[in-house]
């Protein structure tokens, strides 16, 4: 049997495929990233065929509060995103079309053993400070000093 599976990476608020041409879409850590979810939600709408299923996972307001709490000791500035609770996800995707959107939340613990443990696994996720206040340069070694002594 011939797998009609096929993967496909592009900008999530505009897909290139037809209206109602996939059965499922599939999102994994992508949504935190986009500035409109209920767009997304739209153009996912659009592309799945009735009964299609959309499947995602995403991260919530929990998610790096250490790191976040450990950032405001040292200035005001915002260095961890703000992540979405499940209630705005949830509305995001009934003004994306949704009726009855399900959804279910699990909360995971990864522990480091040292700061540079956790900036070298959230850099390599691809995933950076989006904020327009964030700092632009690179961090000295006494504020990371100081981040190490806020964890």
């Amino acid at each position: 049997m011939v797998s009609r599976a096929r993967h496909l990476c592009a900008d999530a608020a505009h897909i290139p495929l037809r209206d109602a041409s996939v059965e499922l879409v599939f999102s994994n850590l992508a949504l935190p990233w986009c500035e409109d979810l209920s767009g997304v939600f739209a153009e996912c709408q659009r592309i799945l065929r009735p009964g299609g299923l959309l499947l995602f996972s995403t991260l919530g307001p929990a998610t790096l509060q250490e790191l976040r709490a450990a950032w405001s000791t040292i200035d005001n500035r915002p260095h961890v995103h703000v992540f979405l609770d499940m209630h705005d996800v949830g509305d995001a995707l009934i003004r994306g079309g949704f009726a009855a959107p399900v959804m279910e939340r699990e909360n995971l613990r990864l522990t480091y053993r040292s700061v540079e443990g956790l900036l070298r696994d959230l850099h390599g996720t691809g995933a950076q400070n989006s904020h327009v206040d964030r700092l632009r340069g690179l961090t000295g070694r006494v504020t990371l000093e100081a981040l190490r002594g806020g964890l």
